[in-house]
């Protein structure tokens, strides 16, 4: 009797030891992938404001380059014909 009750013993904490070490590689894996996707959202995000930042800037360049260039044309007209 006392070898049997000895086994079940053994089993059962083979077996608790067994399902906490499933139990924690699961959580690890869980907690590992979705860190994994909050980076990825994270640098998915910084790059998509990058670009828009990009094209506000040259959206902003655009219309400052637009501008010197009406100023650059405008320039001419504004003289008098009777100086030339």
């Amino acid at each position: 009797m006392v070898v049997v009750v000895q086994n079940i013993v053994v089993v059962v904490v083979v077996v608790v030891v067994v399902v906490t070490v499933v139990i924690v590689i699961k959580v690890v894996v869980v907690v590992v992938i979705v860190v994994v996707v909050m980076l990825v959202v994270v640098v998915v995000m910084t790059v998509e404001q990058g670009k828009k930042n990009k094209k506000r800037r040259a959206k902003r360049r655009h219309k400052l380059g637009h501008v010197s260039m009406t100023h650059v044309i405008r320039a001419p007209e504004s003289l008098p014909i009777s100086s030339l």
